[in-house]
C-alpha cells in the first residue's frame, strides 16, 4: 500500500502532522509513505524522519499555483492509494494539489464553506472536531481502520538532538510576515525587558532568527546583550542548537512547535490564536495567555487581524513580563536534572 501525506502548510502545521504520520507507520510499517511539501523548512523535517520513505518538494511560494502545481504531476506516476490532507487545509489550492497527486482514495477534512464548493475533490471527509490539530490529524486515520490512542509526540530526525547541553535560554522574537503574521509577535520592548531581568539573574541567553525577523532579532539582541549568540541557518542547524538549550521562549509560531519537538521546555506567548487548537504539543509546553479577551483568529480567515480593533491588546498590552517569567519558573525549575540525550523514537 501507498500513501502520501500533502503536508502543504508551514513547519508547525506540518509538526502538527506528525503523531499521525507515526502513528500510521506503527500500525502499518509494511505500507509505503511518502510526503510532498510546499515550504523549504518542512521538507527538510520530512526528509529527515525515519516515519517517512521518500519526500518531495513543491515550491508553491516560489514558482505560484500553476507551476507548482504542474510540478506535482510526477506524483500522479507513483499512483498512490491513499492520500491524507491533514488539518487545516482552508485554502483551495490544497485540495486541487490532492486531487492532481491522484490518490485512488483521497482523504481530507470536511471544511466549510469548502465543503460545498471542492469537497467533490476529496473521497473521503472526516468531519472536523473541537479540539486540537493534532487530535483531527489522529482522527483522518479512523478512515483508513486505523485505531489510534493518544497522539504521541512529535516526530523529529533523530540527528536533530544534540548530546551537548548549554543551558542557554532560547529567544525567539519574531514571526512569518505572510498575512499579518506579525500580529503574533510580543513587542520588542517587552523582551527586552525580559532579557535584561534573565541576565540579571545570570541566565545565558540565545537569539533564534529566520530570515523574517533577523533585523528585529539582532536589535533586541543587542539592547540586551551584544555578545549573546545568534541561532540561523538551516532548519536542521538550528534544531540541533535548540535541543542543547534548557528553554525556548517564543510566540506562536513554527520555532516554538520545533522546540517542543526537540523536547526543551517551551513557553508559547498566544493572543489571537487560540491556544486549545494550536498551542505546540508536548508535555513540557506552557502556554502564556492572561487576557481576558478570547483568541479572534479563526482557521480560515484570510488575514491575520484584531477583530476587536483593540490593537491587539491581548498580546502587546495585558501579556507582561511578570507572566512570562511565572511561566518560565513554572516550566523550568533552577535546579531541574539535565535532560539528558533523547534516544531515537522516544515519545512523550
Amino acid at each position: 500500500m501507498k500513501v502520501l501525506w500533502l503536508c502543504l502548510q508551514g513547519l508547525g502545521d506540518t509538526l502538527m502532522a506528525t503523531p499521525a504520520i507515526r502513528a500510521l507507520r506503527q500500525a502499518r510499517p509494511d505500507w509505503r509513505i511518502a510526503a510532498v511539501a510546499t515550504q523549504r523548512n518542512s521538507f527538510e523535517l520530512l526528509a529527515g524522519l525515519e516515519e517517512i520513505d521518500s519526500a518531495h518538494y513543491a515550491p508553491y511560494w516560489e514558482l505560484g499555483a500553476l507551476r507548482s502545481i504542474r510540478a506535482l504531476h510526477f506524483l500522479r506516476r507513483e499512483r498512490f492509494d491513499i492520500s491524507f490532507l491533514p488539518y487545516p487545509a482552508v485554502r483551495p489550492e490544497y485540495h486541487a494539489f490532492s486531487a492532481l497527486a491522484g490518490a485512488r482514495k483521497r482523504i481530507a477534512h470536511a471544511y466549510e464553506p469548502l465543503y460545498r464548493t471542492l469537497g467533490f475533490l476529496e473521497h473521503r471527509r472526516v468531519p472536523i472536531r473541537a479540539g486540537h490539530h493534532v487530535v483531527n490529524n489522529m482522527a483522518l486515520l479512523c478512515e483508513i481502520g486505523v485505531e489510534t490512542g493518544p497522539p504521541g509526540a512529535y516526530a523529529a530526525p533523530p540527528m536533530w538532538f544534540s548530546a551537548a547541553q548549554t543551558g542557554r535560554i532560547g529567544l525567539h522574537v519574531g514571526s512569518m510576515t505572510y498575512k499579518g503574521n506579525e500580529l503574533k509577535r510580543w513587542p520588542a520592548r517587552r523582551y527586552i525587558e525580559l532579557g535584561n531581568l534573565l541576565r540579571a539573574e545570570g541566565h545565558e541567553l540565545a537569539f533564534i532568527a529566520g530570515p523574517n525577523e533577523r533585523a528585529e532579532t539582532v536589535a533586541i539582541r543587542d539592547a540586551i546583550d551584544a555578545h549573546a549568540p545568534l541561532i540561523e541557518g538551516g532548519l536542521a542547524e538550528v534544531a540541533r542548537e535548540i535541543s542543547a538549550m534548557s528553554a525556548v521562549i517564543a510566540a506562536d509560531n513554527g520555532i516554538a512547535h520545533l522546540a517542543a519537538a526537540m523536547r526543551v521546555p517551551t513557553v508559547v506567548l498566544f493572543g489571537i490564536t487560540d491556544p486549545a487548537l494550536c498551542a505546540p504539543w508536548g508535555k513540557d509546553v506552557h502556554v502564556v495567555h492572561p487576557s481576558a479577551c478570547p483568541p479572534c483568529f479563526r482557521f480560515g480567515d484570510k488575514r491575520f487581524a484584531c477583530k476587536r480593533h483593540i490593537n491587539v491588546r491581548c498580546l502587546r498590552e495585558d501579556l507582561k513580563v511578570d507572566h512570562v517569567l511565572a511561566a518560565l519558573r513554572a516550566t523550568v525549575p533552577s535546579h531541574a536534572p539535565s535532560r539528558g540525550p533523547v534516544p531515537n523514537g522516544a515519545q512523550l
